[in-house]
């Protein structure tokens, strides 16, 4: 499969199968998410194209339309949060009660959280904890008094615990964990 670039933005269906595309290939190619998700590669490769030939003609195949077990699979594979998918592939609002993983114990879709935000780190998150650049943090933006605060200072992204903010900090919320 030739080298797939990340598209800026996406606005069109066919930016999202490029995202997609790029996604797989950013996790392995497609036989390993197709291990890893439980999605067939032929499946894969419909959802990338957008299309499968069959003898009646085309058959449109949408990553908007996917089950939710597809997209369960898929975004485990691809360690992505719900939210954090819509905002990549750029899924519209009146799809996302739909358009949801499940949670891990095979329960109902997990409830969204909008206080909850993912922060990419550009280059280390230091203080009382420390990550890496290119991790991605969850803050917890209702929650500015309690646990470990992730906090601005002088434009440098700390996490310390309320009592050592420094009074120019300004407060994110509540460090609440981090993906790759």
């Amino acid at each position: 499969m030739p080298k797939v670039d990340r598209p800026p933005h996406v606005h069109t269906e066919d930016d999202r199968r490029q995202m997609l595309a790029w996604l797989i290939e950013q996790n392995g190619g497609m036989m390993e998410v197709s291990r890893n998700s439980g999605v067939s590669r032929g499946h894969l490769r419909r959802l990338v194209r957008g299309y499968q030939s069959t003898s009646e003609g085309d058959r449109a195949y949408s990553l908007l339309e996917a089950s939710i077990e597809t997209i369960s699979g898929l975004l485990s594979t691809f360690s992505l949060s719900d939210e954090r998918a819509w905002e990549m592939l750029n899924i519209p609002l009146e799809r996302r009660a739909q358009w949801r993983s499940i949670q891990k114990d095979g329960g109902s879709p997990a409830p969204v959280n909008p206080q909850l935000i993912n922060v990419l780190l550009d280059e280390p998150l230091v203080g009382d904890l420390f990550i890496p650049s290119g991790y991605i943090i969850i803050v917890d933006e209702s929650d500015t008094e309690n646990g470990v605060q992730v906090a601005s200072v002088n434009g440098r992204l700390y996490a310390l615990r309320p009592d050592a903010l420094p009074a120019i900090a300004q407060v994110r919320g509540r460090f609440v964990g981090t993906r790759i």
